[in-house]
Parts: C-alpha cells; structure tokens; sequence
C-alpha cells in the first residue's frame, strides 16, 4: 500500500510551521515526531497544521500522543492548528475563530 502522508515546512522568525498532509497513521506519527525531535529545538514555537489530513487513525494520535509523552520536557511550544486536532490533547483551550488549539501541559510539565 502506497503511504500518502507528508510534512511540508517553512519557518519565520523563530517559528516552524509544518503542514501535515495525507493519511496520519503510527508511520506518519513517527515521521512528526522524528521532525520534532531533529528541528524542533530550533524554534520557541512549533505550529503543526493539520488541515490538510485526511480523517487521522485514532492509532496513528495515540502513537503522537504517547511518542510526546516518552520525549519528556522540550524546549519549544508546541500548537496543533486545523480541523484535525488531536482530541486526545484534552487540556486545552479552543479558539473558535481562528480554530487553532493552544499548547496544553501533559505530564511531566512538558508543553504540546
């Protein structure tokens, strides 16, 4: 089976967008969070746009969420935007308007 997913980046100031785009799935949660870890380090803010998904695997969120959690304390904001954004980030704050989720602490004191 062809793997339609891609990550496109550019960056402006000291944020990096990526935009997420195709089938999110446990191979494409491991390509995000292998980005993260490689780039993400770089920036105060990482925003992940997700508008460009295909409905996401509720396998594919749950390896996000729980390869984020094994990661530990980063040094980078992290904001998902889009009609794509993982429900399993429960704490979070929703801006209707601009439909874009704010950072929320998971364990650890960690953002995402």
């Amino acid at each position: 089976m062809k793997h339609s997913f891609q990550i496109l980046s550019h960056r402006n100031d000291d944020r990096l967008h990526l935009k997420l785009v195709g089938t999110f799935d446990d191979d494409a949660a491991d390509r995000l969070l292998n980005v993260l870890q490689a780039h993400g380090k770089k920036f105060s803010m990482v925003m992940v746009h997700t508008a460009g998904l295909d409905l996401p695997s509720p396998s594919g969120m749950g390896a996000l969420r729980a390869g984020l959690e094994a990661r530990g304390r980063t040094v980078f904001r992290l904001v998902f935007t889009g009609e794509h954004v993982p429900d399993s980030f429960a704490q979070r704050e929703r801006d209707p308007d601009r439909n874009r989720t704010e950072s929320a602490t998971l364990a650890g004191g960690r953002q995402v």
